[in-house]
């Protein structure tokens, strides 16, 4: 059975093995250095949304529903191949990954915000894990 921290640190686990030549910063770093990064880096964010009870019996089953958010910031006027590039490696090594106790579902594209000269394209990925009560 897995916990919050335990399905965190497997998300982050694999992230940090796969995808280490791209520059990529968590939800809680307070500043991203933008003169540091070059033309492209990754923002990730990993949210714990829902849960409900999976199962029943004396121990059942508690089913924790989460997302990663991976935005892709591109410099404006560089042009959009390079996240479209960084979607289509995201796509292929991640989704309906079995990571311990993880379950990473399929990927989805999500929103595109333009401020401050960067382009923010999301590449959302549904995840769950069962624990018991």
């Amino acid at each position: 059975m897995t916990t919050y921290v335990e399905a965190r640190d497997a998300i982050v686990s694999f992230i940090e093995t796969n995808f280490s030549a791209i520059p990529r910063f968590y939800e809680d770093a307070q500043t991203v250095d933008l003169d540091a990064v070059g033309t492209t880096f990754l923002k990730i964010g990993i949210e714990f949304v829902e849960g409900y009870q999976a199962s029943l019996g004396a121990q059942p089953l508690d089913r924790t529903l989460g997302i990663i958010y991976f935005c892709v910031f591109s410099k404006e006027a560089t042009g959009g191949r390079a996240a479209l590039q960084i979607f289509d490696t995201l796509k292929q090594t991640i989704q309906y990954q079995r990571l311990g106790g993880v379950q990473l579902e399929a990927v989805r594209p999500g929103d595109v915000e333009r401020q401050k000269g960067w382009v923010n394209r999301e590449l959302l990925v549904p995840f769950w894990f069962d624990s018991t009560a």
